[in-house]
């Protein structure tokens, strides 16, 4: 579904991406593992069109990623943003509906009867049916993070794309949020790449694993064989340190 050869990227002189190649099979969950500025949003952002790589390609069903084909990109694959990326003066349902922005055109942005029901739907999937007309500024953060989800369900995508999708929530709704985008990948077979920095979520919920560190691949496998020494080369000293650390407490 989602073929990434030998991509490269440049912010100025600074080399995020190096050489990065791999493939996404249809219905994976996939987690792209590694410390923060490893490059992993970077990553996200080429294979969605929102940063253009300096070398290399991306081809989601052989559509390559580019300008020209970004509007029949953006109808097949979602974004979860880090930050939520949500309206706060909107009600949730208008929130959602944007997700139906790529289907219409300059001179018809209205949302039909069937499409107010299609955000409906994603709303009460989300769980939060009773918040339909609730100002999005009301919500805690794990809602609008649901809002955002929803947002994507109505695109109805093949793929979603989720940039550290519970960095900013406490462990308990966090893995409320992963649960329900595994949900989301076992029900509709939708094909998730989430970028995470934590080992425990990554392994609970992904399939696979591709670990990164300073913008090339460290390891690609099976989410549960991930050994200490694949850790050691994604993670450097931060996962020695923490591993003592952590003998320490077992040991107290």
């Amino acid at each position: 579904m989602i073929q990434i050869n030998k991509l490269e990227k440049f912010f100025g002189q600074n080399e995020v991406l190096k050489n990065i190649s791999f493939e996404v099979k249809q219905g994976e969950f996939l987690i792209v593992l590694g410390s923060s500025g490893a490059g992993k949003s970077t990553l996200l952002r080429c294979i969605n069109g929102l940063v253009t790589p300096t070398s290399g390609e991306v081809l989601i069903n052989d559509l390559k990623v580019n300008k020209r084909n970004i509007q029949r990109i953006r109808k097949k694959v979602g974004f979860i943003f880090q930050g939520f990326n949500v309206i706060g003066n909107l009600s949730v349902l208008h929130n959602v509906l944007i997700g139906r922005l790529a289907y219409k055109s300059p001179v018809n942005i209205f949302f039909s009867k069937e499409e107010r029901k299609m955000a409906e739907e994603a709303i009460e999937i989300v769980g939060l049916k009773d918040k339909v007309n609730t100002r999005v500024d009301q919500l805690s953060g794990g809602q609008k993070q649901r809002v955002g989800i929803a947002r994507v369900l109505v695109q109805n995508p093949e793929i979603i794309l989720a940039d550290e999708p519970v960095s900013s929530l406490d462990p308990v709704i966090g893995r409320e949020i992963l649960e329900l985008l595994r949900e989301i990948n076992q029900q509709r077979r939708t094909t998730i790449i989430c970028n995470l920095h934590q080992l425990e979520y990554a392994k609970t919920f992904g399939q696979r694993i591709v670990g990164v560190r300073n913008g090339t691949v460290q390891y690609d496998g099976i989410a549960k064989n991930i050994k200490d020494m694949d850790l050691l080369n994604i993670y450097g000293e931060k996962f020695l340190t923490n591993k003592i650390e952590n003998n320490k407490l077992q040991t107290v």
